[in-house]
């Protein structure tokens, strides 16, 4: 049995191997397309790169700015969101995604929320799911570890405490918004239009009511599909049904 298991583990470790090698053959063969303004060659070999089980946030960016220079700007800003899924703190991609969706005709009006929920969206919008999730178990321990040391020690300071209770307050704090990161990351499915338009219907169906019509870039949630069509909830709460064939899920 080890012996069987060392060679699975052999044969697995040499077809990772050709596999990173046919994956970097692909991006520097990408790169060289993208200098060269063959921007349809360069998107070809990153999704390659990506057929064969590899991701990052440089192969997402630089196929993000191959879709754009292509002009294919709804593909491009599904790029960048997918790098900053892994990355969310990446400045180039942060960058490039504001200027792409300069290019996008659909203005949203969002509906004002408080300050403090503001305040910890942007806060936790720097970090993704993972991340989230250990800040608030370091954040647990810490706390622990305090109260624990503070009622077994016998010299209990005001600082100890003080520091304690800051670490619950934080905690509390922080808990509802990781949660709903967490929540939303592992079960929200988001998309963006990548047609130069698209009919927003009320229901999966032509025969429905025109609700609006909707441009190449525009970001939305996912929350069914049904035969030809995605029932979509843009970021100003407003929801609709449009067409599977022009959505392209980050």
């Amino acid at each position: 049995m080890r012996k069987l298991l060392f060679l699975l583990f052999l044969l697995n470790a040499v077809a990772w191997g050709q596999g990173l090698r046919v994956a970097d053959s692909l991006f520097t063969s990408a790169n060289v397309k993208y200098d060269r303004a063959d921007y349809k060659g360069a998107v070809e070999d990153y999704g390659a790169i990506l057929n064969t089980g590899f991701e990052g946030v440089e192969i997402y960016y630089n196929l993000g700015n191959a879709y754009f220079k292509g002009g294919e700007v709804g593909r491009a800003i599904a790029s960048y969101r997918r790098a900053l899924k892994l990355n969310p703190r990446d400045e180039e991609t942060k960058t490039n995604l504001a200027f792409a969706k300069q290019f996008t005709i659909d203005r949203l009006e969002y509906p004002q929320v408080n300050f403090f929920a503001s305040l910890f969206r942007g806060i936790l919008s720097a970090f993704n799911a993972e991340e989230a999730f250990w800040i608030w178990t370091i954040l647990l321990w810490g706390t622990l570890c305090l109260w624990g040391l503070h009622f077994l020690s016998r010299h209990r300071t005001r600082v100890f405490v003080t520091l304690a209770t800051i670490l619950v307050c934080l905690l509390l704090i922080i808990s509802i918004p990781t949660a709903a990161r967490i929540y939303n990351q592992e079960t929200e499915t988001r998309g963006v239009l990548t047609s130069p338009e698209a009919k927003i219907y009320s229901g999966p169906g032509e025969d429905f009511t025109l609700q609006f019509t909707g441009h190449e870039g525009l970001e939305f949630s996912i929350d069914e599909r049904r035969e030809a069509y995605c029932r979509i909830t843009l970021d100003n709460g407003v929801k609709g049904w449009v067409k599977s064939e022009v959505v392209e899920v980050i």
